[in-house]
């Protein structure tokens, strides 16, 4: 709240701001057994789930999605699926496995769209991999 003076009266200003979709989009994702990201169109991340928090830890809202992977070169998009609106690969994250399935969403009304980033774990690697990151190999998935 605030308080503002007009003309000799004293007004107090109340912003109310309606969260109801950041708490409907959060739970949404939050019941997804596997990790999701959603990130803007200029790859910055707007939300994530529980078991992405846990994947890739220190990771916020406003941060760049090209560095959850970093065996990607940093100017890679590799979040965009291009013309096809979805793609799929296989990427190791901590020793594990993942196919990564990325889906763009065009925003009604404009040329922006939202990219839903989900990672399924597909196997665990040999323990002989003891890299933090794991191995740098992407296998792409038509």
């Amino acid at each position: 709240m605030e308080h503002i003076a007009q003309q000799g009266r004293r007004f107090a200003l109340v912003l109310i701001n309606d969260m109801t979709e950041a708490l409907c989009v959060r739970a949404a994702l939050d019941v997804a057994e596997h990790a999701a990201v959603v990130a803007d169109s200029l790859g910055r991340v707007l939300a994530f789930n529980k078991p992405a928090r846990a994947l890739f830890s220190g990771t916020q809202v406003g941060a760049e999605v090209s560095r959850l992977l970093p065996q990607f070169d940093s100017g890679t998009r590799w979040w965009d699926p291009g013309l096809s609106g979805r793609r799929k690969m296989h990427v190791t994250v901590m020793r594990r496995v993942y196919q990564v399935t990325t889906s763009s969403v065009a925003l009604p009304g404009e040329d922006a769209r939202l990219y839903v980033i989900a990672f399924l774990p597909v196997a665990r690697i040999a323990a002989a991999d003891q890299s933090p990151v794991g191995s740098t190999t992407v296998v792409e998935r038509p």
